[in-house]
């Protein structure tokens, strides 16, 4: 059975060995509204998660992947990363489907110019419905892609997604050489991975 290494509990990280605060996430900042930016962060070592920027708006369609929210993001991961520096921190991004980064190359990209930044992966948040269908090649990919990377911090294993789309997780985790990460709550499911 797999066993993870990372438990999230809201808005903290915890090492789920020696049950020691690993990190925090920040829930409620976003990229693309600077009210919601943070203005300093705990002086404690360790990761500082956010998301890539998502509409505040649900009804807004713009894609985020365009030029302005892609600059919004940019200064907002600096922003964040000299935080960071100043705390003593490490500044982790968790990609997501919709996001201003919701995928592996727009991860990459980001990473090729950002190297004191690191990621999560939730491979299954980032399938779109359509994709599920084929789960298995595109778990594979992004376990190609991104499971090995240097900048990985965790790979999460989250209950979303039909079940198939997890049994096809199940096998692809075998190569993560990153650590696991699963919510409170949801470390029994790792059992029939």
């Amino acid at each position: 059975m797999l066993q993870p290494a990372v438990i999230i509990a809201k808005d903290q990280i915890r090492d789920s060995r020696e049950g020691r605060e690993a990190g925090r996430i920040l829930l409620d900042a976003n990229a693309l509204d600077e009210a919601t930016w943070p203005r300093r962060v705990p002086s404690d070592p360790g990761l500082l998660v956010v998301r890539s920027g998502f509409s505040p708006d649900p009804t807004d369609l713009q894609p985020l992947w365009l030029a302005g929210p892609r600059g919004e993001w940019a200064r907002f991961a600096a922003h964040v990363q000299n935080l960071c520096a100043t705390a003593g921190q490490t500044p982790v991004v968790w990609p997501c489907l919709g996001d201003v980064l919701s995928d592996a190359p727009s991860l990459l990209t980001f990473l090729r110019g950002a190297p004191a930044w690191r990621f999560v992966v939730e491979p299954l948040a980032l399938l779109t419905p359509d994709m599920h269908r084929n789960a298995p090649e595109h778990l594979d990919r992004l376990a190609e892609l991104l499971f090995g990377h240097h900048a990985c911090a965790g790979v999460v294993v989250g209950a979303g997604g039909p079940v198939s789309s997890l049994a096809a997780l199940g096998k692809v985790l075998a190569r993560a050489q990153s650590p696991i990460w699963v919510r409170d709550g949801e470390q029994a499911m790792l059992k029939d991975l």
